[in-house]
């Protein structure tokens, strides 16, 4: 199943990551997972667009800000975490402090021309096969052969 955002859903989401962005200079909040210190703005923008496709797709609520991102418990619904990459082929990431119980949603792609790959329980996903360390940033890397297809999420 396809889903894409509207034009008013990209402007939501750009509005939404420029927020964060600010958010996060203003506070001094070092970049979660050790992100890369290149094109900030452009992936708070991205992820963004990625949580609220995804909350579209799911018909679920989306916060996209919060004074404080603890305050913030999923991206998505109430145990939907939704993870971006450019990536046409890349791997959703997940970390070993990621919640075991929360479901991971991989979205592909940039803007509007995003595909959500698919989904995982976290706790499937934390396998020592899919375990990295040649990347520079240590972490489960699965790959999108062994994700769910999203309308599978809920069932």
């Amino acid at each position: 199943m396809t889903y894409q955002l509207t034009k008013a859903d990209l402007y939501l989401a750009g509005h939404a990551g420029v927020m964060r962005r600010i958010s996060a200079i203003s506070k001094s909040r070092p970049e979660p997972y050790g992100r890369p210190q290149s094109d900030l703005w452009g992936l708070d923008i991205e992820s963004c667009a990625a949580e609220l496709l995804v909350s579209r797709a799911l018909n679920q609520s989306w916060t996209p800000y919060a004074a404080s991102p603890g305050e913030i418990v999923s991206d998505v619904g109430r145990s939907v975490q939704v993870r971006q990459t450019p990536r046409l082929d890349g791997c959703l990431i997940l970390h070993e402090r990621d919640s075991a119980d929360h479901a991971f949603v991989l979205v592909v792609g940039t803007s509007i021309n995003q595909r959500i790959a698919g989904w995982i329980r976290c706790s499937d996903g934390k396998q020592p096969r899919f375990w990295r360390e040649d990347t520079g940033r240590p972490a489960f890397f699965v790959p999108q052969l062994h994700l769910k297809p999203l309308p599978e999420l809920y069932q």
